[in-house]
């Protein structure tokens, strides 16, 4: 009867978008995708401000410049969360949130810190020489700070879920959505899980925790390094450490509503890159180096964010310079996130920001938190 309940359970929930897989477990899988650190490394990004929140597992990014492209994607970065390829036994919502013993621990976050690797399109300073970049990075969040009642909020919301799963599975059994049924009807048991289940998901309150853990800190602190092997005019004997870089990303988020669906950002940025993309009178590379400052600042309805991005750099030996840019990003469809971006990038030639990319993000079954 035990195994019964647990396939019982396990069938309904997976026809609730906003519940778990398993019986007193909710999915974490539907949070925000982040874009590759390889992109933002090399400014060909839509955005260079991004913070790394995600529960995947395993995303994919692909990014076309419509300048000077057939119109595939030619640049490609892959990102991996170490954590989530591990089953978490002891990971209950309250601990996935920070919450644990009592107090909030704002460095929690950075566990869920990511590793990448990217595939990037470049072509040499004043040459126009194509330039093959492999591109290794790793980020985390390594602050959060969240509002005074959030801590309330998640113990009271997950009470609340408790509740609402324990009596998920007790309607299923008082509608005869039972072991028998099953074995001798399956369409007849089908029926039942689809009528109880759509009844449940039209509830307001059927998962409040999943809204409350969507709730954005007031402030956050995300790091970021990055650094990249470079192959000139597709010549394999050619590779040379390319671009290196570190970055700190600090963000501000105002909550515009109660369903934590829609917000005004804030981002600040400071970055330091140093790469090799000048040659001197004798033909080696010089290293130059680059300091960036800036920031964005982002309205975000529902499934849809709409900001604007000024970052300005000063260089060695070099004229300054700054990027600015209009962004927009759009969740497509469940896991794809769809992001654009156009205006100006840095450098006084060829400097046209026209981009468009897609983050896909996949898990591995374990992106998912114990109600208790």
């Amino acid at each position: 009867m035990k195994r019964g309940l647990l396939f019982l359970c396990t069938g309904v929930l997976i026809h609730l978008c906003c519940l778990g897989q398993e019986p007193d477990t909710i999915g974490l899988e539907d949070l925000d995708i982040p874009i590759s650190p390889g992109f933002i490394l090399f400014d060909q990004s839509p955005t260079v401000v991004a913070r790394p929140n995600t529960t995947r597992a395993f995303t994919l990014s692909m990014l076309n410049s419509f300048a000077g492209t057939n119109g595939f994607p030619d640049n490609y970065g892959i990102e991996v969360t170490p954590f989530w390829f591990f089953r978490h036994r002891n990971m209950t919502a309250l601990r996935y949130a920070g919450l644990h013993k009592g107090r909030l621990r704002p460095f929690s976050p950075a566990k869920m810190a990511t590793v990448s690797v990217a595939f990037i399109n470049t072509t040499l300073e004043g040459s126009g020489v194509p330039v093959n970049n492999v591109v290794f990075g790793g980020r985390a969040t390594l602050l959060k700070i969240y509002p005074r009642n959030y801590k309330e909020k998640l113990v009271n919301a997950n009470l609340v879920t408790y509740h609402d799963l324990k009596g998920l599975a007790e309607t299923l059994i008082r509608e005869g959505a039972t072991d028998s049924l099953l074995v001798c009807c399956p369409e007849a048991y089908n029926e039942v899980v689809l009528r109880v289940s759509t009844l449940y998901s039209e509830k307001e309150d059927v998962a409040p925790l999943k809204a409350v853990l969507k709730t954005r800190p007031v402030l956050a602190i995300d790091g970021a390094v990055a650094g990249s092997i470079m192959f000139v005019d597709n010549d394999f004997s050619s590779h040379q450490p390319g671009r290196t870089g570190a970055w700190l990303t600090l963000s501000f988020a105002q909550g515009l509503n109660k369903q934590n669906t829609n917000y005004f950002n804030m981002y600040a940025v400071g970055r330091y890159l140093s790469e090799r993309s000048v040659r001197d009178a004798t033909g080696n590379f010089r290293v130059v180096a680059h300091y960036d400052l800036g920031g964005r600042m982002e309205l975000e309805f529902n499934n849809f964010s709409l900001g604007y991005e000024y970052i300005y750099r000063v260089s060695d030996g070099k004229n300054n310079t700054f990027r600015s840019t209009g962004m927009l990003r759009y969740h497509l469809a469940e896991n794809i996130y769809l992001t654009g971006a156009f205006g100006k990038n840095f450098g006084a030639s060829n400097n046209l920001v026209s981009l468009l990319g897609i983050n896909w993000g996949l898990s591995t079954g374990n992106e998912k938190a114990v109600i208790e």
